[in-house]
């Protein structure tokens, strides 16, 4: 077996990889595989026998020195154990970030990021609610909430870095990215400054809260539960009921606002794991 940099002529091979492996966890939130591959080339490798792809593994660029892995697949007749930690050592040189995560999506994955360095970090944990109920709440002088415009992205990005620490931020092509999937995305200004953000995305007949977030020194001021509600009542307008949101098991103040809100758990979580820990 041998460890090559990800080329462009390999993008066939790797998305039949991806498609047909037992052994494969795609976490891009925003991007399709083929896309990501283009704009992290220099990030991924791959691994080959006998001119056979037998795996691969990609990190994304460093964000305020967080790096996570997003793509991990090994061939079907192959024992992870064999590729994964040859692909990690090839890898892990090219990383600068001081933060390497990854969320472990699939079985396989988890039990083998001990073997190459990673411990558990957080989990991340889904809510739900279903209905029309909502809280009661008093207007704040001055609050506008309207559609989130793509001019509006660079101080979009500047509210998420300041609203989340590392590893949890995006960066302007993820947030650019999660706009144009987004079927709802609002922005919230009080006294004509933007403040606070939201975007949300449909699959079927239920709605997902994929980012909210407010500046710190505006937290705690009832801005987060209004771009909530107005998010609800839009969805409502649409005929869904239910929607969907994750955050961090650590995250207790967004956790407290969304259980006001009925939001309930479901007991999908999932483990974030963390290089060095």
């Amino acid at each position: 077996m041998h460890i090559t940099p990800y080329n462009r002529q390999y993008k066939r091979a790797i998305s039949d990889l991806l498609f047909y492996s037992h052994f494969s966890q795609v976490h891009l939130d925003w991007h399709d595989p083929d896309q990501w591959l283009d704009q992290n080339e220099t990030l991924t490798v791959t691994a080959w026998h006998h001119e056979k792809l037998v795996g691969v593994m990609g990190a994304s660029a460093p964000f305020h020195n967080t790096s996570w892995l997003r793509v991990l697949a090994v061939q079907n007749q192959i024992d992870p154990k064999d590729v994964i930690p040859a692909l990690w050592e090839y890898l892990k040189p090219s990383l600068s970030a001081e933060l390497i995560t990854c969320l472990a999506v699939e079985r396989w994955v988890q039990s083998l990021l001990p073997h190459i360095g990673f411990g558990y970090y957080d989990e991340i944990i889904t809510l739900r609610r279903t209905g029309f109920d909502l809280p009661k709440r008093p207007p704040i002088s001055g609050l506008i909430i309207r559609p989130l415009e793509h001019q509006d992205l660079n101080t979009v990005c500047h509210i998420d870095t300041q609203a989340f620490p590392p590893p949890w931020q995006m960066s302007y092509d993820e947030i650019r990215q999660a706009r144009r999937i987004a079927v709802i995305s609002t922005i919230a200004l009080l006294d004509d400054i933007p403040v606070g953000y939201q975007m949300s995305t449909l699959h079927q007949q239920s709605g997902h809260l994929a980012r909210l977030a407010v500046l710190p020194e505006m937290q705690g001021k009832g801005i987060g539960a209004m771009l909530l509600s107005d998010l609800i009542m839009r969805f409502l307008k649409k005929q869904i009921r239910s929607l969907t949101v994750n955050t961090q098991a650590t995250n207790h103040k967004s956790q407290r606002l969304y259980q006001t809100y009925g939001f309930q758990r479901t007991g999908y979580d999932l483990p974030v794991w963390l290089y060095g820990v």
